[in-house]
């Protein structure tokens, strides 16, 4: 899980830089695999923090790490529920295959206070799931899952 894990998230940490849109407002998450279902005979731990910086417009919501868009979705309350475009790469030691998959998530958050019910010590609690939707890599089925668990705190708006 980590190999592929680390690949798609790839895209995500390359794009990490220092310094907040003055118009994002941010949260530090820590996102730990939980599930594996596209390698159950060979599940590995996968951990990693980042800054998700969100960026509203009305309910609809844009997430970036970085500068890099990656997701969008609707704000309904404390719960956001988002999904990415569908991402395609290469894979395998000659890139020959082919992948392609979908981030879907919801997160229960709030920007600092106490106004959402959420677990203490926590302003992000929430879980994605990576699906590949297509494949040409004999050992990626297509319809696999990779479950994350999030769990971050708010750090405040851009700087």
């Amino acid at each position: 899980m980590h190999r592929l894990i680390a690949l798609l998230l790839l895209p995500l940490l390359a794009c990490e830089e220092e310094g907040l849109d003055p118009d994002s407002y941010n949260w530090e998450v820590t996102i730990t695999g939980v599930e594996d279902l596209c390698n159950p005979d060979d599940p590995q731990g996968y951990q990693e923090s980042m800054t998700y910086s969100l960026f509203f417009d009305g309910s609809i919501t844009d997430i970036k790490v970085g500068d890099k868009s990656f997701a969008s979705g609707i704000m309904s309350g404390c719960t956001l529920e988002y999904d990415s475009a569908v991402v395609g790469e290469r894979r395998g030691p000659e890139e020959e295959y082919w992948i392609k998959w979908q981030l879907t998530g919801e997160a229960t958050l709030r920007q600092g206070g106490g106004s959402c019910d959420i677990e203490e010590g926590f302003d992000w609690v929430g879980e994605e799931t990576f699906e590949i939707v297509e494949s040409t890599d004999p050992d990626i089925e297509v319809g696999c899952t990779y479950t994350m668990a999030l769990e971050g705190t708010y750090v405040g708006q851009g700087s």
